[in-house]
């Protein structure tokens, strides 16, 4: 996207913190994970930094748990561009539905 990363990955349900690992690249006791319910399954948030060749990177996670699967949309950018990139991240994650109809 215009300055930043977007992933969207679908892993196997059931270990959560088999996903944040994977996600994130950190164990759960590591971070702080926020939950809550989001279109009637549950919904997991967190932020994270991580050091690369071309400087810090901020990142965000929304982990989405239908009981089956984990559905993770993450975005990242450089630490100096995250502040202003705020508004355009949270139309991303309010935009980010999971339909369960059957």
């Amino acid at each position: 996207c215009d300055g930043f990363t977007v992933a969207v990955e679908t892993l196997a349900g059931g270990d959560l913190q088999r996903t944040v690992k994977s996600v994130t690249g950190f164990s759960l006791d590591r971070l702080t994970v926020m939950e809550r319910e989001k279109d009637g399954v549950s919904a997991y948030r967190c932020v994270w930094t991580a050091a690369g060749e071309g400087g810090d990177q901020i990142a965000r996670s929304l982990i989405l748990d239908d009981g089956k699967f984990h559905y993770a949309v993450t975005v990242m950018a450089p630490a100096e561009k995250a502040a202003a990139l705020e508004n355009a991240w949270q139309e991303i994650f309010s935009s980010v539905t999971l339909r369960t109809d059957g």
